[in-house]
This record gives C-alpha cells, sequence and structure tokens, in this order.
C-alpha cells in the first residue's frame, strides 16, 4: 500500500501564511461567485487548476450530481453533455479507488477530451487541451456516498508528489466550503442514470427554456448580468440575449417587471404553463 502522504508536511513562512490565509477567507464563503474568487487566489499557490470538476452521489453506479467552477472563458455550461463528463468521472474514480484513495496525478499529452467529443460540449472540448490533472475524492461513510474533486490544469505538474500531497492536506477545505455554497447558488446541477441521460429540463414556464428560467432566477437575486454571466460561465451578451427573449415571451419591458409576473408571491419560480 502506497504511504500515506498527510505527514512530514514542511512549509515556508510565505506558503504557511497563505494557507492560513486560505483557511480564514473559506469561513466567509457562502456564494458560488465567492467560491470561485476563492479558489482563483491563493489557492492557486497549492492546487494550480483552471478547471475544478466536483462530483458527488453513487459514483460507482453512476448516479452523481456534479459542478463546474472554472476560468476558462470557452467553458459554456448552456451545452453540456453530461454523459461523456460521468463516463470522466467514473473512469477517474476507478483509479482513486485503485490507489487506496490516495490523490492521483494524471498526465495527458494529447489531452483528456475523447477524439468523438461532441463540439457543443465546451467542457469536454476545454479538457482536450489540459495537460496534467490531480484527482481526489471524500469517503462519506455518513451519507453512504463519494465525493470526487478534478482539478485539471494545461500544464504538467513538475513535482507530482507535491501536487499530490497538498491535494490532500487542502481539499478537506474545498469539500467543506463547497457543501456550504447555497444550493440555489450553484452551477446547474445534472442527476443522470447508469448509461442514461441528463434531464437538463424543466416544466415548462411561460415558454421559457430552463436557460432562461436560471437566468431569470439569479435576476431575481438582484445579480448584475457580468454576476449571471461568472456564475452560468457564459458571456455577459448571452446573458443580454436570453433577457431580451424572457421580456417579449412575458410581454414586459424590464427586470422588474419580468420579475414580478415570474415569481410567486412566496418568492419561487412559477412552474407549469400559464
Amino acid at each position: 500500500m502506497e504511504q500515506d502522504l498527510r505527514t512530514n508536511f514542511s512549509f515556508s513562512v510565505v506558503e504557511h501564511n497563505a494557507l492560513m490565509s486560505i483557511i480564514q477567507q473559506s469561513l466567509s464563503i457562502y456564494r458560488q461567485t465567492e467560491m470561485f474568487m476563492w479558489l482563483q487566489g491563493d489557492m492557486q499557490r497549492f492546487i494550480p487548476h483552471e478547471t475544478l470538476i466536483a462530483a458527488w452521489g453513487d459514483i460507482s453506479s453512476g448516479q452523481l450530481c456534479f459542478n463546474v467552477i472554472s476560468s476558462n472563458p470557452s467553458i459554456n455550461s448552456n451545452h453540456v453533455q453530461v454523459p461523456g463528463i460521468a463516463s470522466l468521472v467514473r473512469r477517474f474514480f476507478d483509479r482513486w479507488t485503485e490507489n487506496h484513495c490516495h490523490p492521483v496525478v494524471v498526465e495527458a499529452g494529447h489531452g483528456f477530451g475523447a477524439e468523438d467529443t461532441p463540439a457543443e460540449c465546451s467542457v469536454m472540448q476545454s479538457l482536450k487541451l489540459m495537460r496534467s490533472a490531480v484527482i481526489h475524492g471524500i469517503e462519506d461513510e455518513r451519507g453512504a456516498g463519494d465525493c470526487m474533486y478534478l482539478a485539471f490544469h494545461s500544464d504538467g505538474h513538475p513535482d507530482p508528489v507535491a501536487a499530490r500531497r497538498m491535494t490532500e492536506l487542502i481539499l478537506p477545505f474545498i469539500d467543506v466550503t463547497l457543501r456550504r455554497v447555497r444550493r440555489s447558488d450553484c452551477l446547474p446541477e445534472y442527476r443522470f442514470n447508469h448509461g442514461g441521460s441528463a434531464k437538463d429540463s424543466v416544466d415548462d414556464v411561460f415558454g421559457l427554456s430552463a436557460r432562461e428560467l436560471e437566468v431569470m432566477n439569479w435576476v431575481r437575486f438582484g445579480k448584475t448580468n457580468q454576476e449571471i454571466g461568472m456564475i452560468l460561465s457564459i458571456s455577459i451578451f448571452t446573458v443580454k440575449n436570453h433577457l431580451r427573449r424572457v421580456f417579449e415571451k412575458l410581454n414586459v419591458v424590464n427586470r422588474t417587471q419580468a420579475v414580478a409576473k415570474l415569481i410567486t408571491p412566496q418568492g419561487n419560480l412559477r412552474v407549469g404553463s400559464h
């Protein structure tokens, strides 16, 4: 069995201060945008990555949810081919369990996306440009499930041993912080069954699409177009186009009128055809 990596850590004063800052900052994170900024800060010193895929559930059977947090502007969560990402997560989950649930560093000179990756799946397309990944998980004995984290980077890791040690040390803080982020603030979660496809649609509401409803969900919380674009990994231009179509379908002229027409007095999105 591989030697436990959680011993003999040695940090410089700068690294120690950065680690303490990461931990302190994590205590005040409750929103997806805050999580994104936290991961792009001092965390990059310890776990450098451009895209983080988090998956949780019964991964061995393929029943899971996942979230994608990325600084890659090419990723658009409006078009995600879930089966491909699910297959990747399950494959890495097997690697992780074979390694006695220790962190795994995977180098891929030709990227991680399959040749037949659909062009519209920006997540899998972006992974073709990634050259390394650090994989680690959390065994959730209490919840009878598993949590997997895949951190992708476009460069290789110069010191895989150090990368694995840092990941084993810091991942619990990432896991706890992501669990604390409000569920309504997370990127779209996809639930799917082994061999099945994602459930990526909702009941018709005023003829709005699932993405238009997502945008309006953020509008009701007072998010700006820029913030909505960051949360949903789409451009501000795309957000504006979604809102324009929403206004047309609702026969309104601004955000306030749209929210008033779309949200119930209890503050929930209306469901079912109008």
